[in-house]
């Protein structure tokens, strides 16, 4: 598994991983939704929890990694003092594909 940190609140997360290149980001999601439904479902005893179907990914320079880190540690923070970086705040529906 990829070095992760992570950090969130009430109705969503943010990680921050380094995968290496040959990894899908596909593959890293659905290696971590399944899981933490199952433990969620389990250890919670919530039913009706699920992931949304989609997700974000971004790519960050190296140097651009301690202040990302500290976004995601810091989430509860930034949503109570409202000072969020909407770009990564985000979820948008996924855009149909043109015929």
């Amino acid at each position: 598994m990829p070095r992760a940190r992570g950090g969130g609140v009430a109705d969503h997360v943010h990680l921050l991983v380094r995968l290496h290149p040959d990894v899908a980001v596909a593959r890293l999601a659905r290696e971590l939704k399944a899981p933490s439904t199952r433990f969620v479902h389990r250890v919670f005893e919530r039913e009706g929890f699920a992931w949304q179907d989609g997700y974000g990914a971004f790519t960050l320079r190296e140097t651009e990694g301690d202040v990302v880190r500290e976004y995601v540690l810091g989430q509860e923070r930034h949503h109570a003092s409202g000072s969020v970086v909407e770009e990564w705040e985000r979820s948008e529906e996924p855009r149909e594909e043109s015929k």
